[in-house]
C-alpha cells in the first residue's frame, strides 16, 4: 500500500515552509503520495501549483477543505506545521513530524514526542533539507515506525476517553 503524508503548514504559512517541504520531497526515491493542505489565507498557492507541475510522486491539493477531518483520515503519517493540526492529527492516530515556528511550539511538541506519536524535526529556520529527507525516508522505509506510532496514539486516545468517561456536559469526544 502507498503511504500517503498529509502536508500542512497552517492556514496562512506566511514563511511558505511549504516550499521547503515540497522540495524535500522532490528529492526522495521512496514511491508515496502526498495530500497536500494549504489554507485560505496561504499567498504562495501559484508558486506552489507551479512547483507542483514539476514533481514525481502523487498529490492532491486542497485548499481550506471543509471536510478536513475526513482529508486528514485517509493519510497514514503527516508533516506539519505543529499547532491546531498536531492535536487533530493525534485523535485521528495519525503520527506526524513537526516543524515548529518558535521555542515555545518546539516545547508543546515535546510531549508528542514523549508519548511516542511524532517526532520533532525542530524550529523551521534551523531545520536544515537532509533532516527533512532523512525523517520522511525513515518513515517511508521503516513502514512499521508509522504503525507503531499510530497505536501510541490510539492508547492515548483510549487512556483519555476512559478518563474522560464521566462527561456531565453532555459531550465526550469518544
Amino acid at each position: 500500500k502507498k503511504t500517503n503524508i498529509l502536508v500542512s503548514m497552517g492556514g496562512t504559512d506566511e514563511n511558505n515552509m511549504m516550499e521547503l517541504v515540497i522540495n524535500s520531497l522532490r528529492t526522495i526515491n521512496e514511491i508515496f503520495k502526498a495530500t497536500i493542505i494549504v489554507g485560505s489565507g496561504y499567498p504562495y498557492l501559484e508558486q506552489l501549483k507551479k512547483t507542483l507541475e514539476e514533481v514525481h510522486f502523487e498529490f492532491e491539493l486542497y485548499q481550506n477543505p471543509k471536510n478536513i477531518a475526513e482529508v486528514m483520515s485517509t493519510t497514514s503519517c503527516a508533516i506539519i506545521s505543529f499547532g491546531q493540526t498536531a492535536y487533530e492529527l493525534a485523535a485521528l492516530n495519525i503520527p506526524a513530524l513537526y516543524l515548529c515556528l518558535t521555542n515555545d511550539h518546539e516545547d508543546s511538541a515535546q510531549l508528542f514526542v514523549k508519548e511516542g506519536i511524532g517526532k520533532l524535526l525542530g524550529i523551521y529556520s534551523d531545520v536544515k533539507h537532509h533532516e527533512i529527507v532523512e525523517a520522511i525516508t525513515h518513515l517511508l522505509i521503516e513502514n512499521e515506525v508509522i504503525e507503531k506510532m499510530s497505536n501510541c496514539a490510539k492508547s492515548l486516545n483510549n487512556s483519555l476517553c476512559q478518563s474522560t468517561s464521566g462527561y456531565s456536559s453532555g459531550f465526550n469526544p469518544c
